[in-house]
C-alpha cells in the first residue's frame, strides 16, 4: 500500500515564518529539504513538491515576513494552515516578538489573504508572575480577542511548562514566575471561555484534556477537520500521532531544529543555548538544503521520530 503523503510542520522547533521564510521558499521551489534529526543527528531528505505533500502547517509569533511567501503558496496551490501565537506579553518576556498592534495587523492581513477558518490564534503560554496576574490575563485576552474577532474562530491556550531551563532563565531575568493553585487556573479558563464566546472565538486546550472540564475543547493543532473542510485535503488515511501526552494532532513531519529561534522568549522550550542560537542564525545560509549547516553528517533514509512529552496540568482536579 502506498503511504499517505506527509503533512509538513513548519515548525514546532523554531520560528521559520519569522526568520527563515526566504530559506523556506527556496526549499519549496526546489521541491526538497534535508531535515536534521534533533536526537540522532542524522539527515533525512523529504520531498516538498506540492504533489508530494498533503499540506503545510505553519507556526509563528511573527507572520509578517511570511506574507511575502503567500503569493508563491497560492500560485503553486499548496494547502496550508497557520497557528499564530499572540500573547501581548511585555518585551521582557518576549524580547524580539513584534509589538502587539503590529502582530494584530499581520494577523488580520493573513486572515484576509487566506481565511479566518485556516488561522488559529494561540494565547499561550499563560504565565503568572507578580505583574502577570489573573486580572492581567483577563484584560489582555479580552483586548486581543476583541481585535481578532471575525478574523479567527479558534484560540488555543495552555499554561507554561516549567522546565528546568525555563526556571533558570526566569531566575536570571529576575522576572519571577508564580504557580497559583490549580483552582485559580481553572477559574481563569472558565472566564476566558466566556470572553472568547463574546467575540465568537472558541477556546481549545493544548495537550491537557483536564482543561475540558472548564468548557474548553480539545485542540488538534495539526487538525484533520480544518485541513479537510477548509483546505480540501483528503484525510481518509491520516492517523492520529500525538507528539506528547493528550496531544490530538494527526501525524506530521517537522522540518525545524532546536536552538535556532532568535526571538529570545524567556519561556521558550525549544532553545537551550543562547550563544548557539546566535551562532546558527549568523551562519544560516538561505540557499542551503537544511536549516542549519552541520559538517560531516551522513544522509540517512529513515524518517524523523516524534517530539518529547509534556506535563499534564490539572491531573489533580477531579
Amino acid at each position: 500500500m502506498i503511504p499517505p503523503k506527509p503533512i509538513i510542520s513548519i515548525s514546532r522547533r523554531t520560528d521559520v515564518p519569522a526568520y527563515y521564510s526566504r530559506w523556506l521558499q527556496t526549499r519549496l521551489a526546489e521541491g526538497w529539504v534535508e531535515v536534521l534529526h534533533p536526537y540522532s543527528r542524522k539527515l533525512f531528505r523529504l520531498e516538498l513538491g506540492v504533489e508530494a505533500v498533503s499540506a503545510l502547517v505553519f507556526w509563528s509569533k511573527n507572520f509578517g515576513p511570511f506574507l511575502d511567501l503567500l503569493p508563491f503558496l497560492k500560485t503553486h496551490s499548496y494547502p496550508f494552515t497557520c497557528l499564530y501565537t499572540i500573547t501581548g506579553l511585555p518585551s521582557a518576556w518576549e524580547p524580539r516578538v513584534p509589538p502587539l498592534e503590529q502582530s494584530i495587523d499581520h494577523f488580520k492581513k493573513l486572515a484576509g489573504e487566506t481565511s479566518p477558518h485556516r488561522i488559529q490564534w494561540r494565547y499561550d503560554p499563560i504565565i503568572f508572575s507578580p505583574t502577570l496576574t489573573f486580572q492581567y490575563h483577563l484584560e489582555r485576552f479580552d483586548f486581543i480577542a476583541s481585535r481578532l474577532s471575525g478574523f479567527t474562530h479558534r484560540c488555543i491556550v495552555s499554561f507554561v511548562n516549567r522546565y528546568r531551563k525555563i526556571e533558570k532563565r526566569v531566575k536570571e531575568s529576575r522576572l519571577g514566575m508564580m504557580d497559583p493553585p490549580l483552582e485559580e487556573k481553572f477559574r481563569l479558563l472558565k472566564e476566558l471561555v466566556e470572553i472568547g464566546q463574546s467575540h465568537k472565538i472558541d477556546l481549545f486546550c493544548c495537550c491537557d484534556d483536564s482543561m475540558q472540564a472548564a468548557g474548553i475543547g480539545k485542540s488538534r493543532c495539526v487538525d484533520p477537520e480544518i485541513l479537510s473542510q477548509h483546505c480540501g485535503v483528503d484525510i481518509s488515511r491520516m492517523v492520529f500521532s500525538p507528539t506528547r501526552k493528550d496531544c490530538g494532532c494527526v501525524k506530521s513531519v517537522d522540518i525545524g531544529f532546536y536552538d535556532t529561534c532568535p526571538h529570545g522568549c524567556v519561556y521558550c522550550y525549544a532553545n537551550s543555548h543562547t550563544a548557539l542560537v546566535n551562532k546558527r542564525w549568523e551562519e544560516h545560509d538561505p540557499t542551503a538544503g537544511t536549516l542549519i549547516q552541520e559538517q560531516d553528517i551522513p544522509c540517512q533514509t529513515q524518517k524523523p521520530g516524534t517530539e518529547g512529552r509534556q506535563m499534564k496540568l490539572f491531573d489533580t482536579i477531579k
